[in-house]
């Protein structure tokens, strides 16, 4: 079962956040090539070969890419969610506020 897990971080923090997360994955992402490489050599090593020991692992493999792809997914879209939200301050123009002198003819008529 998937659980969404949301947090807040200062604006300025947030690259880093995404760095940080990134390079979190980047940690299992090694941790895959090892066991990829196990799978391997348990098909060359065919005198012990177990074949629901290798789905298994295969299976596992399979999941922890997935999750690994949804993971980096989601760092994406934070990352251009942030850059729109970055683009818009600077496009947004500054509301015009009416002199306080017409606000009191306005009041007047």
């Amino acid at each position: 079962m998937r659980v969404k897990l949301s947090y807040t971080v200062e604006e300025e923090e947030l690259l880093q956040e995404v760095a940080h997360t990134l390079r979190n994955k980047g940690q299992i992402i090694q941790q895959i090539i090892v066991d990829w490489n196990k799978l391997i050599e348990s098909l060359e090593k065919s005198d012990d070969f177990n074949v629901v020991k290798f789905r298994e692992n295969i299976d596992l493999t399979r999941r922890q890419l997935a999750s690994l792809d949804f993971r980096v997914a989601e760092a994406g879209d934070v990352v251009d969610a942030y850059h729109r939200y970055q683009e818009g301050l600077r496009e947004v123009p500054t509301p015009s506020v009416p002199e306080a002198a017409d606000t009191l003819e306005t009041i007047d008529e």
